[in-house]
């Protein structure tokens, strides 16, 4: 899929290509708030191309729809870290309180137990409440 992955502004031609598929359904009678998105992060895109994505979140979620995003155990983490499982969870688990940072709907994850929690703590704290509470 690597030899897919050529593009002059990853960010605007993913978007540009979900905007179009996105109008293509609404078209076809599927209602707008029964689409979601996912620009497939690992598909035909190289470690900065995932990176650049995950940078420009905001122009995807412009489009309006829920967003979607898959980051777990993805090579583009793997090879920033290596290929040791808990190293592997950390920077899943990491990314993925960065993504809820920036508003994304949903997190495709393998290990739920963990990205609940640190999701769960990260929630009580970002607020302002009391840790311990």
């Amino acid at each position: 899929m690597q030899q897919e992955a050529v593009y002059r502004d990853v960010v605007a031609e993913v978007t540009g290509f979900l905007e179009s598929r996105c109008r293509q359904l609404e078209m076809a009678g599927i209602k707008r708030d029964h689409i979601a998105i996912d620009p497939g992060l690992g598909f035909a895109k190289t470690p900065l191309h995932n990176w650049q994505i995950i940078a420009g979140l905001q122009r995807l979620r412009d489009l309006g729809h829920p967003l979607i995003i898959g980051h777990s155990r993805k090579r583009f983490l793997r090879e920033i870290v290596g290929t040791d499982p808990r190293c592997i969870l950390q920077a899943t688990v990491g990314v993925g309180v960065l993504l809820a940072a920036a508003g994304i709907d949903v997190l495709r994850i393998h290990d739920v137990k963990a990205m609940r929690q640190t999701l769960d703590f990260w929630q009580r704290n970002a607020v302002g409440s009391d840790p311990l509470a």
